[in-house]
């Protein structure tokens, strides 16, 4: 078992993270008052590999985490507890392409008034292929926001499953929290599943939460077929774009330009 305990300034921090020498990495993390630090852990791996954190992120601070998985894993278990105070911006960033079995699972405790909160996650999933997400969000202090945008394209024999829950306690007034699935469904037999919940225990608030799936665009695939662009080609190109919205959230650019280019010859 690999566990680390680290304290994190301002800057930009690049961990590759694999399987060689332990199948389980822990971390504890706590991100100073003030700073404003980004995360990027690129995790590849040819077997099993648990990979789960504790991050807690001081008052005022802006933390970005990022984590970019790309290849194939037997199994990938994500699993990060965010414990957020006053006037903390937040940003976590899930990249799953094409994995064998990723379960991702994140526990967000906002604490403090003011805050900022966004979970993003992008992926794919071909033939055998199976992406799971697993969210909780408790607005445990009013004032505060959260965002939620999963956006996924499924390939014939891929599965996609979202289960998201966001809590609003008592007294947590002026609290904004919004949940948003979208699927593409690239071929026929591919599947996703969306299952999201509200519990809101204060009346002065704005909840919301919403799921949609989807075909690619017959209407633009002949269009670009009638361009000279092969149906191959074509349907890459529109699930590309389909999901490039939360890939240019990435603050990292040769991370973005890379990504985009696997996403167009994957």
């Amino acid at each position: 078992m690999s566990e680390t305990s680290s304290r994190l300034g301002s800057g930009l921090y690049h961990d590759n993270i694999n399987d060689r020498n332990s199948n389980d990495y822990g971390f504890q993390l706590d991100v100073r008052k003030d700073e404003v630090t980004t995360l990027v852990n690129t995790i590849s791996c040819d077997n099993e590999l648990c990979y789960h954190g504790v991050i807690r992120v001081g008052e005022g601070s802006t933390f970005t985490l990022v984590l970019l998985q790309t290849g194939a894993a037997n199994k990938l278990t994500t699993d990060i507890k965010l414990d957020l105070t006053n006037s903390a911006k937040v940003n976590v960033i899930y990249v799953n392409i094409n994995p064998k079995d990723a379960d991702n699972k994140i526990v967000a405790e906002i604490k403090g008034e003011n805050v900022e909160l966004n979970i993003d996650g992008v992926y794919t999933a071909k033939k055998d292929c199976t992406v799971r997400h697993n969210t909780l969000v408790r607005h445990q202090s009013g004032l505060s926001t959260s965002n939620q945008l999963f956006k996924g394209v499924v390939y014939e024999g891929g599965l996609a499953d979202f289960k998201g829950k966001i809590v609003v306690a008592p007294g947590a007034q002026k609290s904004k929290a919004c949940q948003t699935t979208r699927h593409l469904l690239a071929e026929k037999n591919a599947r996703a599943k969306a299952d999201p919940h509200l519990e809101i225990y204060a009346d002065d608030v704005q909840c919301s939460h919403g799921t949609t799936t989807g075909q690619l665009d017959e209407a633009q695939l002949f269009y670009m077929q009638q361009r000279g662009i092969p149906m191959e080609i074509a349907r890459e190109l529109l699930a590309a774009s389909f999901i490039g919205e939360i890939i240019n959230k990435i603050p990292v650019e040769t991370i973005r330009e890379s990504l985009e280019m696997q996403l167009v010859n994957f």
